[in-house]
């Protein structure tokens, strides 16, 4: 219910990759009315308006959450507040998340990491596979 409000009265979107977001790129958010999407439907075609997103990703097991970032990292109308991770080894996803924004040239987005073990379901991912690649590229180690 909190979460609904929230999103009712913040206008954020929330976008979720991989298990989180039912294993395909999603976006759950509480809409306005038919005339204010066709108003902002411009706004963003033309970037005077951004979607503001929050990206909470299990990026690191596979190759879905890499191009759900940089996908959103390209498109003019999203505007990236913050990134979540989550699934197991989720400060090391952390670590994955920013050396994609650093090469992307967007490492002032924060990233935050979740908890290291589902709450509700059964532990599927619990290793970022491609950490062992992250010597090779720059990317923060400390995290909030």
């Amino acid at each position: 219910m909190y979460r609904r409000n929230f999103l009712k009265n913040s206008g954020l979107a929330i976008a979720g990759t991989g298990l989180s977001g039912l294993a395909m790129p999603t976006v759950f958010a509480q809409g306005p009315s038919d005339d204010e999407i066709k108003k902002q439907n411009k706004q963003m075609a033309n970037g005077s308006l951004k979607e503001k997103l929050l990206l909470d990703t299990d990026i690191g097991s596979d190759i879905n959450d890499y191009l759900c970032l940089v996908y959103l990292l390209c498109k003019k109308q999203c505007e990236i507040l913050g990134i979540t991770t989550l699934s197991g080894d989720s400060v090391n996803r952390t670590k994955l998340a920013s050396a994609l924004l650093k090469a992307a040239g967007s490492d002032g987005i924060p990233i935050y990491p979740g908890v290291e073990q589902p709450l509700l379901i059964p532990q599927k991912q619990p290793v970022a596979h491609q950490v062992r690649y992250l010597s090779k590229w720059p990317h923060e180690t400390k995290f909030p």
